[in-house]
């Protein structure tokens, strides 16, 4: 059985009692025989172990290192996993709790209180008092970005630099002349302001985001009054291009950085981002070390099958799993309901109510001249309500299950 409570371990010590509980129900229990292999040179290994009982030894180019109960395995690799280059065996019979990567990763989102007592936390001099040792990403699909990218603001300033001699040549001609009209320096700074007003409204609507394992993108839809996100996994990317016209961009640095994908619409463009080139460049390093991910948990996962199957050695055994009411512990038959944003339904609203205010306060104003009763205002009103009542349903009806 589990321990009834989280064993104490400085990485925990800013969690309350009810984070503590639920880390404990969202863990595995696990244990093995003396000469039991947790793990091979290759495999994945993306998982956390707390060790209860026994002894842990993994023989690594520095040396061996041992675990003993109380003892993490693992706090290391879960900000930037790679597989594994030295093998972890049980040196006596052992006993632990583990949690794998996308478990925790799924509970630090659940909450930030969670996330936040568990980030690092370090002393004067630098030496980790509780937490990880560094802050781990968020999981894919959580709807959120573990970096953020906007477009590049250097063009405020390209554009600010000529703005400027316009206005000072504007200025001068103007008081040369009896002609030109005096405030004639003001049309560069209005012509500026717009632009600028303009560019930065298009820049706060566009997000992009590079994560430990997708690429993603959020931009609203003017047209549609909607903000449209595309999460492309790396390991689906084909390739990576990057896309600089004209001599402006590259005096800047800046352009646009194509990721080709195998979806059905083919590409995600990040529009107008500082170098393109080294993103570019963290992009294809990201998807080198994922296809090796990739290609390790497979091997895990067909060597553990092999073993279930009695085929292997001494092998550990897992005694108890995920308690109800985690992440996993969740039935498929009661899934996950969404629906669409409510900037969606914003969308689709707004028209039908403008149209049914507009004759309200069309015969408000002319109601003292021609005598009209409030029945006509109900009548001219009644359409486009009820249209905005279909419009709701359809917001309402239209749900989404996993």
């Amino acid at each position: 059985m589990k321990p009834e409570n989280l064993p104490d371990h400085p990485v925990f010590f800013r969690l309350s009692d009810s984070g503590r509980n639920r880390l404990l129900q969202s863990s595995e229990l696990w244990e093995a025989a003396a000469g039991a292999c947790l793990f091979y040179p290759g495999d994945s290994g993306e998982e956390l172990i707390l060790l209860l009982d026994g002894r842990l030894e993994s023989d690594t180019p520095g040396g061996v290192k041992c675990w003993l109960p109380g003892d993490l395995w693992g706090e290391n690799r879960l900000a930037a996993p790679s597989p594994l280059d030295s093998s972890l065996i049980a040196v006596e019979d052992s006993r632990w709790i583990s949690w794998p990567r996308e478990a925790l990763l799924t509970f630090l989102t659940s909450s930030s209180t969670f996330r936040k007592a568990l980030t690092p936390l370090t002393d004067s001099n630098g030496r980790l008092l509780s937490g990880f040792p560094d802050l781990l990403p968020l999981p894919a699909g959580s709807g959120k970005m573990s970096r953020r990218i906007r477009p590049s603001l250097r063009p405020v300033l390209a554009g600010l630099i000529p703005a400027v001699l316009i206005t000072g040549l504007l200025f001068t001609a103007s008081l040369s002349s009896e002609i030109l009209p005096r405030m004639l320096y003001l049309v560069s700074p209005a012509v500026y302001a717009g632009w600028l007003l303009v560019f930065l409204i298009k820049r706060l609507t566009r997000e992009y985001g590079v994560e430990t394992d997708a690429v993603t993108s959020r931009t609203f839809d003017w047209g549609h009054f909607t903000v449209e996100s595309r999460h492309v996994p790396i390991d689906r990317i084909q390739g990576v291009e990057t896309e600089k016209n004209g001599v402006l961009r590259h005096i800047l640095r800046m352009g646009n950085l194509i990721v080709k994908t195998s979806a059905l619409d083919g590409v995600l463009i990040l529009q107008g981002v500082n170098n393109p080139e080294a993103l570019r460049s963290k992009i294809l390093d990201i998807q080198k070390s994922e296809s090796r991910r990739v290609k390790g948990r497979e091997r895990e996962d067909l060597r553990r099958s092999l073993e279930g199957s009695g085929l292997g050695a001494v092998v550990p055994l897992r005694i108890e799993g995920p308690g109800p009411g985690t992440v996993k512990g969740k039935s498929r038959e009661e899934g996950m309901q969404f629906r669409k944003s409510s900037a969606v339904l914003l969308g689709r609203l707004i028209l039908p109510l403008l149209i049914s205010f507009i004759p309200i306060l069309g015969v408000r104003m002319l109601s003292e001249l021609l005598s009209i009763s409030g029945i006509y205002i109900i009548t001219l009103s009644l359409i486009p309500l009820l249209w905005a009542l279909y419009r709701f349903e359809d917001w309402r009806n239209d749900s989404y299950q996993v």
